[in-house]
């Protein structure tokens, strides 16, 4: 799943122009963008850019640097305004996301990434920080872009070839890292002391993980990468050994339970690089076609953000 990461920055409802009358300007207080006649009201983007400027980390980052708020204002706006080109496009080529397809794809992830339960997504609600409405909106958007890539890459397929040059580059003799990541230092241990008593890890992290990307894949973060982890988790890889269990270990983002486990052989790993590579290459197909609706694309800001760029889908002032 490739949302519910921190920058939950997706496309909501959008107010369409009144047809047959004289389009709304950005200019006016209601309306920030036009994306081929269509407004995003400032409405919609406020809670938006509000939601996102809501999350812990995004907070911390503005306090020690007060230059990133309007340039995250900006970033919020064009990923909006990319979103309504999808949105749009996705219908002339077939792809239309409908309710119930929506409420299947999150009983998916519940059953699939958050462990099952009758208050799973709920307790994922509350841990995210996220308001439910968001969630779903980017869950929608989510659905729609995976249905384009359907639509645009549908054989897509790495060679053997790839697949060993990849595995040769990025999980050649690299221990396979999992993690838990709590708040709290208490639940880490008590999650540790579930964990030496044969508790299964990917369920853990999957019911208790605040990190919802790694969780959802029962804390796999991969094979280690130096530099990818905070100082404090890399050196705990580094000097554990294969198989240990070990934390808890702090880091600006909380506690970690991290299980360090032996680096995989080209068959155990060769499934999950063919479909890693298959989303690259589906995703590359995408931003190629992405970049041909901005060219195409009318696009008009209020003054306060500058202009938008349809060479880079950027808005700057």
């Amino acid at each position: 799943m490739r949302l519910l990461a921190p920058a939950l920055v997706l496309c909501g409802a959008l107010m369409t122009a009144c047809t047959g009358q004289e389009p709304a300007k950005p200019a006016e207080s209601g309306v920030v963008a036009l994306v081929n006649g269509k407004a995003i009201t400032r409405a919609t983007y406020s809670g938006r850019l509000g939601t996102v400027t809501g999350n812990p980390d995004v907070r911390t980052a503005i306090r020690q640097n007060s230059s990133l708020l309007p340039r995250l204002s900006g970033d919020v706006l064009s990923q909006m305004i990319d979103a309504e080109l999808i949105e749009q496009a996705a219908a002339e080529i077939g792809v239309q996301v409908t309710d119930h397809e929506l409420r299947d794809y999150i009983g998916r992830i519940v059953r699939d990434d958050l462990g099952g339960g009758p208050d799973a997504w709920q307790r994922f609600l509350r841990s995210s920080g996220y308001p439910e409405s968001e969630v779903e909106l980017a869950l929608h958007q989510d659905l729609v872009r995976e249905e384009v890539e359907d639509v645009l890459a549908p054989q897509a397929r790495p060679s053997e070839q790839q697949v060993t040059e990849y595995f040769g580059s990025y999980y050649r003799d690299r221990p396979f890292v999992r993690h838990i990541l709590v708040d709290e230092e208490s639940q880490a241990a008590r999650t540790l002391d579930k964990l030496r008593t044969g508790a299964d890890f990917a369920r853990l992290a999957r019911e208790l993980s605040t990190d919802h990307e790694s969780a959802a894949q029962g804390g796999d973060l991969g094979p280690f990468a130096e530099g990818e982890y905070p100082a404090s988790v890399e050196a705990a890889v580094e000097a554990a050994k294969d198989g240990d269990t070990i934390g808890p270990v702090q880091s600006a983002f909380g506690w970690h339970i991290i299980q360090r486990q032996a680096p995989l052989d080209i068959a155990r790993a060769h499934d999950t690089i063919v479909q890693h590579l298959r989303e690259v290459e589906q995703d590359r197909q995408v931003q190629l076609w992405v970049a041909g609706l901005r060219g195409k694309a009318t696009v008009t800001v209020a003054p306060e953000f500058g202009s938008w760029n349809s060479s880079t889908g950027k808005v700057a002032s």
